[in-house]
Order: C-alpha cells, then sequence, then structure tokens
C-alpha cells in the first residue's frame, strides 16, 4: 500500500510538472554541459555521437588525438568578433566535428541524410568519417579520446534525402566498423510508428557547430501531416549547423521521437561602433500576443518556415523501410537493414540490449532471438520455483523456532510450579500417569 501511494504521488508530481511546463523560449540560450544535465537526461544522450573527419585524428596507442588549439572558434570565426551585442557561450571549447547522430543498434549509428555525402551527393563521404562517443567538454579539452570510443564508417544501410508529398525525408543509418560495447554506449528505442505527441518533453542530445556534446530541452511545438510513415515536426531548441543528425528524445517516454535536419538561421553579422566586423547568435522571441504557457503551438519571430522552431524527421522514418518490400533507392544493402529493424524491433519490445540482429545472427527475417524468449521463460519458472523451495525452507525454519521456544517457556514454567520436584529433569504429562524426566535444555542451535 505505501508503494502504491508513493508511486502515485511520483505520477501526480511529474503530471503537475508536465502541464506547468512553459514553452523555453529561443532567447534563453538553455544548452547544458554533461555534468549540467540530469541523470535520466544523461541515460538517453549517452548514446550520442560525434561524426567528424577521419583525417583530423591521429592514432597514439590506446588513444587518438587532435590539437584542440588548431580546432579554436578563433579560427572558426576568423575575422569576426564574437558576441558585440549579447553572450557567445562555449568561446572557449574546440571545434571538431560537424554532424551529430544517436546510436541505435549495437554497431549501427542514425543521422541526418544530407550529413553523408552518399546520400547528399557532397559533403564528407563514409570512408572519411569517424564517429566519436563520449566527446563531452572535459574530454574535448584533453585533446584526446580512448580508442575504443573511436568507430570508423562502415557503410551506409540506408537513406534518403528529399521529401514524401509534403514530408521532409532526411536520413541515413551507418554500420560502424565494430560493434559497440555496453561500456561505451547502448542504443535507445525509438519510436517506430506513432507521431511525435502536441506538447511532449523533448530532449536534443549534439554537436552544435562542432563543440563538445550539449543537452537542450523543448516541447514538441507543432507536427505535420504525413505521408505514411513520413513526416516530420517542430520544437523550439537552442540548436546550430553541426546538430544536425541529433537525436531528440522523448523525456516522457524515453525514446527517440525525431532526428534535427534543419532549422532557423544560426548566427547575425554586423558591425560593432570600432568597426569591426561582428557575429552574434541569432534569437528568436515569440511573436506578440502568443500564449507560451500552453507548452505547444507557439510561433516564433524566425526565419521562415521555423516559426514553430527547428524542424525534425520523424524517427518512424527510420523504421518505414522495414516492411516485405522495401524501397532499394533507399535501402542499400538488405541483408544489413533487416539486422537493423530486427534491432530496433527487439529494443522496442523490451529486450534492452538491441541484439536482435547483425552479422553473427542469422535470425535477421524478423528480429527473433534465437530462442531467447523461450530461455526467458524457462529462466523465469527455475526463478520461481527456487523462490518456492526457499520459501518452504525458510516456513519450516521459522515454525519449529516456533515451537522450540514455547516449548522452552512451557518447561521452566512447570519448574517454577512444582516445589516438590528437586530433581534435575522436568515432569511433564503429569496427569497422565507416570512422569517422564527429560534431560535439562542447556543450549539450542539452530541450522
Amino acid at each position: 500500500m505505501m508503494k502504491m501511494m508513493a508511486i502515485g504521488l511520483v505520477m501526480l508530481s511529474s503530471w503537475t510538472n508536465a502541464e506547468r511546463r512553459e514553452l523555453v523560449a529561443y532567447d534563453n540560450d538553455d544548452r547544458m554541459e554533461e555534468s549540467e544535465a540530469t541523470s535520466a537526461m544523461r541515460a538517453l544522450g549517452q548514446a550520442g555521437v560525434m561524426l567528424a573527419t577521419k583525417s583530423d585524428l591521429t592514432r597514439d596507442g590506446d588513444f587518438f588525438t587532435f590539437n584542440p588549439a588548431g580546432h579554436s572558434q578563433s579560427d572558426y570565426f576568423s575575422g569576426f568578433e564574437l558576441g558585440c551585442e549579447k553572450p557567445f557561450p562555449y568561446q572557449d571549447q574546440a571545434l571538431l566535428g560537424w554532424c551529430s547522430g544517436a546510436l541505435i543498434g549495437d554497431q549501427y549509428v542514425a543521422t541526418a541524410g544530407h550529413c553523408i555525402r552518399e546520400i547528399a551527393g557532397s559533403g564528407t563521404s563514409c570512408s572519411n568519417t569517424v564517429f566519436i562517443f563520449g566527446a563531452t567538454n572535459t574530454q574535448v579539452a584533453t585533446g584526446r579520446f580512448p580508442a575504443d570510443t573511436v568507430y570508423d564508417c562502415s557503410m551506409i544501410v540506408a537513406g534518403k534525402l528529399g521529401s514524401d508529398g509534403s514530408a521532409t525525408v532526411d536520413f541515413a543509418i551507418a554500420k560502424l566498423d565494430r560493434v559497440v560495447p555496453q561500456s561505451i554506449a547502448t542504443p535507445v528505442k525509438i519510436r517506430r510508428t506513432e507521431q511525435a505527441v502536441l506538447g511532449e518533453n523533448a530532449l536534443l542530445v549534439g554537436h552544435p557547430y562542432g563543440l563538445p556534446k550539449k543537452y537542450n530541452t523543448a516541447p514538441v511545438n507543432r507536427v505535420s501531416s504525413s505521408s505514411g510513415n513520413y513526416y516530420h515536426w517542430n520544437g523550439p531548441f537552442d540548436a546550430f549547423g553541426g546538430n544536425s543528425g541529433s537525436g531528440v528524445y522523448s523525456l516522457d517516454h524515453n525514446e527517440i521521437i525525431g532526428i534535427l535536419v534543419e532549422g532557423s538561421q544560426d548566427f547575425s553579422y554586423g558591425t560593432n561602433s570600432q568597426g569591426q566586423s561582428c557575429i552574434d547568435v541569432n534569437y528568436c522571441h515569440p511573436k506578440p500576443g502568443q500564449d507560451t504557457s500552453v507548452g505547444h503551438s507557439v510561433e516564433y519571430e524566425c526565419s521562415p518556415s521555423y516559426e514553430y522552431g527547428e524542424k525534425m524527421v520523424g524517427s518512424s522514418q527510420l523504421y518505414a523501410e522495414c516492411g516485405a518490400n522495401p524501397d532499394n533507392s533507399i535501402v542499400r544493402d538488405t541483408t544489413e537493414m533487416n539486422a537493423v529493424c530486427a534491432q530496433m524491433a527487439s529494443l522496442a519490445s523490451g529486450d534492452g540490449n538491441g541484439n536482435g540482429g547483425g552479422d553473427d545472427n542469422d535470425d535477421t527475417d524478423g528480429g527473433s532471438d534465437g530462442g531467447n524468449d523461450d530461455d526467458n521463460t524457462q529462466n523465469s519458472e527455475d526463478d520461481e520455483k527456487l523462490w518456492e523451495r526457499d520459501y518452504v525452507q525458510y516456513a519450516a525454519g521459522g515454525v519449529a523456532l516456533f515451537l522450540l521456544i514455547a516449548f522452552v517457556f512451557m518447561c521452566y514454567r512447570c519448574c517454577r510450579r512444582s516445589d516438590s520436584n528437586k530433581t534435575r529433569g522436568i515432569s511433564v504429562y503429569q496427569n497422565d500417569g507416570s512422569a517422564v524426566a527429560l534431560p535439562k535444555i542447556t543450549g539450542v542451535t539452530v541450522v
């Protein structure tokens, strides 16, 4: 009863906080470092990955290294004074990546289609792309990454850049050169068919303009009409170029609900009083008269097409080609796509480890775990039998101990009542014929 009451209080608190939550305005830069994010956010964000250029890293024993000073923001924004009118955060942090992604299988990463040359027709190719897990501000500052956190791009499994009806389509699924151990990162399940929900609390995890990993929250502000499994939605995230491909997670359901692909203009340019060229973060403000307390459907004074915030493609795009007849113009390797689909299905069903397919698993034709369900059922039955056996043993022991204590107490009372009995024995059943002398109990050992 107390546990049920506690659960009820937690649910009531969560519901109340969700109802009171106001829309995150663009003019508040609420990006967070890894150390500032909550444990619930980090549990999702650990699947986030930075996309970087292979030639920017050098192998040095058990590490990959780079020179942070050679990737400074002063070089990136060469010729501009930063933050002339408003704060320009993270100026001291190095810029290494150019896109972001999220782990959706044991060796599969989802990102934006426009991040990969094989899909977009320009940019960095798979063969010159590395995926770096754990690229936080503290790790990037050292200029070195443990080798087991850096992965090559093995192949592009599927992807598309374009549209389907009125829905934006922009995604890619890349296979890494090896399986990612759970000590490095674990895949997060995706919402495969259902759309994001207006007002749903969402979390963006990625690398804005190549910075170390940043966290940012915002609600789902608008959901577009769909075309089959393809649709897009908007949310007022503090996002920049480099966030493209970032996984966007539901904080209400702990699953991926989108991939960030587009947004309003990142920076504004001008000249200060000294005649210096300036660059400032471009801020958007709610339009006059907008009610920001409702948690969604708020319009902002932003670039055209982004009045409702940055654009995410729905996570269902990743699962759209998991049917019996995938589009060969989107799916580039059917066997690998079957493995991805099986792992996504496995995660969605609660298996939790994403090992529903892959090169080492022949069961790629529907995501079966090779009999794991039967094994889990048998294990559950065995555990139940063990529990029942232990329960019987503990119950029997408890009854025996109770009877022993009762027996000792009864003997003690008999001794006190018998004035004539001066022997070392104890007379019992005195009304039933001859007394039976029992030895004095000097100690009890319970086993």
